[in-house]
């Protein structure tokens, strides 16, 4: 705990001179307790006791020492209580004898609290007044929870509340957000089939028997030889499910799962928040421990992020659909198995 000896003399225009004993007269704030928000001030002195009528004004030398019980909190610079973080402070006012002139307790509570529903796109315009993407300065958020992207907006992920600093400056202090991710509790954008890799065409037809085969054919599968195709449509509240197998060898029969791809009918901010509500999510490559890709904008490099489902299956946005992430869903075992033409 640091103590500062500050004396502040405090100059005010003399209409009529009052001579008063400074050590009997405390100019401190009435307040013993302050709610305030990362970036609020509070001045130190009372200007109203400082006026003893409206045509005598005393010009008080008035000493004091203050500590804080913890200035990440809240702390006095230049006669000001300034709210620089989250928690709980007290600030003792002591005289130059040592003997406590005062005491008052800080709560400090974040700038702006907002919330969005996982996988959700918010912008910080309308939630924050005044905000400006040029002046601020977004820092101290886990990409784990959320993407910020371009200081603009911000994308919701994994369910949970979590904090992040640096939005915007005011009264030279960063703020402090808290960010809540609600789950998300909409319509299932898919149901899986119920399918391993190891099934050839006819167990997938006898799975699938109860759907509409809209069509079957053969298709070139990534970099194999000629594969097969089966499409049922629709599938249960999704547009389709397609079904791609490649042969063990050549163009020859058994025909294995590939992989197969749901197209849903609802948004890819849906898809995104039912897959991080109710699914684990990774990436496929680390550099020192610092993930390399994003889930929400990754530029189709060879290490795609994931989400696990089962024991067997992982789901990648659909590569072929650049424009259109997350809203086309392919089932592979490993990501080399979502190339191909869908």
């Amino acid at each position: 705990m640091k103590i500062y000896n500050k004396i502040f003399p405090v100059f005010l225009a003399v209409i009529f001179f009052t001579s008063c004993k400074t050590d009997e007269v405390n100019f401190l704030l009435d307040d013993s307790h302050l709610n305030l928000k990362v970036t609020d001030i509070v001045k130190v002195l009372n200007e109203e006791k400082m006026n003893i009528s409206e045509k005598t004004v005393i010009i008080p030398y008035f000493k004091y020492t203050w500590s804080s019980t913890n200035e990440n909190v809240a702390y006095i610079e230049d006669n000001i209580i300034k709210a620089v973080g989250v928690g709980n402070a007290t600030i003792t006012f002591k005289d130059e004898k040592g003997e406590t002139l005062k005491s008052v307790d800080i709560t400090v509570s974040p700038t702006y609290e907002f919330s969005a529903v996982s996988g959700e796109t918010l912008y910080f315009s309308s939630v924050i007044p005044d905000y400006d993407p040029k002046e601020a300065i977004v820092s101290e958020y886990n990409p784990k929870f959320m993407n910020v992207w371009n200081k603009q907006y911000i994308q919701a992920a994994i369910p949970s509340v979590t904090n992040f600093i640096g939005l915007t400056t005011i009264n030279g202090i960063r703020s402090w957000s808290v960010f809540t991710i609600l789950p998300y509790e909409g319509e299932t954008p898919f149901i899986m089939p119920d399918v391993v890799s190891s099934m050839n065409i006819e167990e997938v037809k006898e799975v699938m028997e109860g759907y509409n085969l809209k069509e079957e054919g053969d298709s070139y599968i990534g970099y194999s030889p000629y594969g097969k195709y089966l499409v049922y449509s629709p599938y249960g509240n999704s547009k389709d499910i397609k079904f791609n197998f490649k042969p063990e060898r050549y163009d020859q029969p058994p025909y294995h799962i590939y992989n197969f791809v749901i197209n849903p009918n609802v948004t890819y901010e849906q898809v995104l928040g039912y897959l991080f509500t109710n699914y684990e999510y990774g990436w496929s490559l680390e550099i020192d421990g610092v993930t390399v890709s994003n889930i929400f904008n990754f530029k189709g490099t060879n290490y795609e992020p994931y989400f696990k489902i089962g024991d067997e299956w992982k789901v990648f946005s659909n590569p072929n659909d650049f424009d259109n992430k997350w809203s086309s869903l392919v089932f592979a075992t490993t990501y080399i198995n979502t190339t191909g033409v869908y």
